[in-house]
């Protein structure tokens, strides 16, 4: 390497370091770590003849997902926090893929969800105790499939851009939590007010004479550690 390379590579990465280590005291970022408790609603209407509309339900086996945030304070009280983040989840039924006909055997279908979230809520301080600060969190978040995986008997299908269940869904989200010096704990609610179908999966249903909607809910246990030294 060319001593020129090298000093500029040098010079570069030193104020990359001094940029981080000077970010105001308003400012506060970190990682993120979550395990989420999921549950997915579908109501199935049948478009011909006089069968009745289906409904059923399906819970995640296991759900988990880490990622990124960053707080912008604006006064003791009250700041901005935003979170991405990814998760992945499984689930043991059959919930977003419907072109399978499962058999007898004892067979177990499953599918795993990995998607990319974005949260923007505003966060409000209860408390501001030597020790411990209580918080409140309410705002939005948006959730996109990247990848979707289903696997049945001989079957294992994996989509790293899967056209039928892309879609953005957005949700409200609400939390309250506990922070401790650079650790933070916080319970989160999610609710999702969008169909976790898009318009192709639709219009397949629909050649079918099905309409299906998809509903989800979760809540969320996080654990953050705060990058940057806390404000005293």
């Amino acid at each position: 390497m060319k001593r020129s390379t090298f000093l500029f590579l040098m010079t570069n990465l030193i104020a990359c370091v001094t940029s981080v280590a000077q970010v105001p005291q308003n400012w506060n970022y970190g990682l993120n770590a979550e395990y989420s408790f999921e549950k997915f609603d579908q109501t199935f209407n049948h478009l011909a003849g006089d069968l009745p509309d289906e409904r059923g339900s399906a819970r995640s086996a296991y759900a988990i997902g880490g990622g990124f945030w960053f707080e912008r304070r604006f006064n003791r009280i009250a700041s901005l926090y935003s979170k991405l983040s990814f998760h992945s989840l499984q689930v043991n039924d059959q919930l977003l893929q419907y072109s399978i006909s499962k058999v007898g055997g004892g067979k177990q279908y499953r599918e795993w969800h990995n998607s990319l979230a974005l949260a923007v809520a505003g966060r409000f301080y209860l408390s501001h105790g030597k020790n411990a600060k209580i918080f409140v969190d309410g705002g939005l978040k948006a959730d996109r499939i990247i990848r979707f995986r289903h696997q049945y008997a001989d079957l294992d299908f994996h989509s790293w851009n899967p056209e039928s269940f892309n879609a953005l869904v957005p949700a409200w989200i609400g939390a309250i939590g506990v922070k401790m010096d650079r650790f933070i704990f916080s319970a989160e609610y999610q609710d999702y007010w969008g169909d976790a179908l898009t318009d192709k999966a639709t219009l397949y249903d629909q050649s079918s004479f099905i309409q299906r909607q998809i509903s989800r809910k979760n809540i969320s246990l996080n654990l953050s550690f705060q990058i940057n030294k806390p404000a005293k």
